[in-house]
């Protein structure tokens, strides 16, 4: 999949093919999300914030996981945390 570098402070680059995006966060970690329109895709990279309409793409994403870089399986870990984390900074347990 080729990937399209945009200018976030958060995401490094995003690709799209044939219904599944994967996302490169700052820092190497990468996501791929299943189940994603070429309209949604094209409204992300025209996005004001891409880190706010990844986090409004969460909901309807069929299948979301983290890609592990070395052998590009993914390792299960739900995107939206991390897309939460990185919009909202990270999630604080109350009791």
């Amino acid at each position: 999949m080729n990937l399209t570098p945009v200018k976030s402070s958060a995401v490094e680059a995003v690709g799209y093919e044939d219904g599944v995006m994967e996302v490169v966060y700052r820092g190497g970690r990468r996501y791929r999300m299943e189940g994603v329109s070429q309209d949604q895709y094209d409204a992300l990279l025209t996005a004001d914030s891409i880190g706010r309409a990844l986090n409004s793409l969460k909901a309807t994403c069929a299948a979301c996981a983290r890609v592990d870089d070395e052998d590009e399986q993914a390792t299960g870990l739900a995107i939206g945390n991390a897309i939460s984390a990185a919009v909202n900074g990270p999630r604080v347990e109350r009791r």
